[in-house]
């Protein structure tokens, strides 16, 4: 590619606010095989192109004025249909000519993110189809939108769903506020529908169809922090669900198999593999390791650890003893922020190699930030009165790290004399506030 492609969200009441997270590209294979789909950015704006398998040189396949978002090929392989919010564009010509006599400093602007005002959401989104050996375009159809997602009869908006053999529809209606995902519902039949509001389906996400037809199963986060990654299966109109497995691994793009999933899996102390799991029997199965020479190397042991701040948040947080660690010896900690789920390569932005400073002798703490004092309110600009009021998301935040910091102190384990602080985005905030 030319340019790296960050992801863009509507945050905050500003439509198409930047972040520094790449967009996974996932290229899409066309159904006789002979090329491939990916999402290309040249020139500021992201299109959709296509490379050949013969080794012909690829090429743009939209012309799109705004930026690509997604896009599925059509199954005949002759047109593809793609996402962009056009309306954006417009929206951004108006603040510019709106800067020719000067800009209202408001609640639109994001002075860290930009030199200009955000437009404010929502801004329609367009899918259009483009003939890929004519380049015509014409509006998609509302069968061929429904390859992104569905909508209920009932109007619902459907964040994720999924169909079962059978063609019954299984999905989660879009978040509100309080929730960390929307209602798990799912057709019984024809004519009925189930909705899961057992304490369960809290937090659902992904759901998939059993092989058969008759359970749905999905994902949620639970445990301390909700730092655990859960499996449920729900029969619709069958009662409460069942909890399948549970791991504290990061399961990344699962794919069902039958009873089985394929998944990325990584831990604390290995690297991402793809893995087989069995559902009904929670056994793993190897099938491709990337970084095969990681087993021969010497790691620092890992302990996970539950903490609680001032505010009475939970968090988790991983501490990354030193190689060769002895019990009753004090040693410099390097504290590094602040997710810590799967494999522990350097925190937010892996900045700071842990193992490696464990290999130099250092204790490593690496902490996950707690949950927004604002949770669940679903009014942004409410949630940052919330959490700017005495800067209590700040406190909240360094709260958690020097909870850790204590725990080590008091364990013997680090010198309070030599104690070092890292960090970048909201790491790099929270070592600028504490000082």
């Amino acid at each position: 590619g030319d340019e790296l492609i960050r992801a863009t969200i509507d945050f905050r009441g500003k439509a198409g606010f930047p972040t520094g997270i790449p967009i996974i590209i996932t290229p899409r294979w066309s159904p006789d095989g002979q090329w491939i789909a990916f999402l290309k950015r040249v020139n500021g704006v992201t299109q959709v192109w296509r490379a050949f398998a013969d080794g012909r040189a690829s090429e743009a396949v939209t012309s799109s004025e705004v930026d690509v978002e997604d896009f599925r090929i059509i199954r005949d392989g002759g047109s593809i249909i793609y996402v962009s919010r056009p309306a954006l564009l417009r929206a951004r010509e108006g603040i510019a000519r709106e800067g020719l006599t000067g800009f209202h400093y408001d609640d639109r602007w994001a002075a860290m993110s930009a030199t200009r005002p955000f437009a404010p959401p929502p801004i329609e989104r367009l899918h259009v189809v483009r003939d890929v050996a004519s380049l015509q375009v014409r509006p998609a159809t509302d069968a061929e939108i429904r390859l992104f997602g569905e909508r209920t009869d009932q109007g619902q908006e459907v964040w994720t769903s999924s169909r079962s053999a059978h063609g019954r529809r299984a999905w989660l209606g879009a978040a509100t506020a309080g929730q960390a995902s929307g209602l798990l519902s799912a057709e019984i039949d024809e004519s009925r529908i189930a909705r899961c509001e057992s304490s369960a389906c809290s937090g659902a996400t992904r759901p998939w169809w059993s092989p058969d037809g008759t359970r749905v199963r999905y994902f949620r986060r639970e445990g301390w922090a909700r730092a655990s990654t859960a499996i449920y299966e729900w029969m619709p109109g069958g009662g409460e669900p069942r909890r399948l497995y549970l791991t504290d691994d990061v399961l990344a793009d699962c794919a069902p198999a039958g009873e089985n999933l394929l998944c990325l899996r990584d831990s604390s102390v290995r690297p991402r593999r793809l893995e087989r799991l069995s559902l009904p029997t929670g056994r793993r199965e190897l099938l491709f390791d990337p970084n095969p020479e990681f087993t021969s190397l010497r790691l620092g042991r890992v302990e996970r650890l539950h903490l609680r701040n001032e505010f009475d948040l939970p968090s988790v947080a991983d501490l990354v003893l030193p190689l060769d660690y002895r019990a009753g010896r004090r040693y410099p900690l390097v504290v590094v922020q602040y997710d810590t789920r799967g494999f522990l390569r350097g925190g937010t932005g892996d900045e700071y190699p842990i193992q490696a400073f464990a290999a130099r002798g250092y204790a490593v703490l690496s902490v996950g930030r707690p949950a927004s004092i604002s949770t669940g309110i679903s009014d942004p600009t409410q949630a940052g009165r919330i959490d700017l009021a005495g800067f209590a998301d700040r406190r909240s935040t360094l709260s958690t790290v020097e909870a850790g910091v204590r725990l080590l102190i008091g364990r013997g384990i680090a010198d309070p004399a030599r104690v070092g602080l890292t960090g970048m985005s909201n790491g790099a905030t929270t070592a600028t506030y504490a000082l």
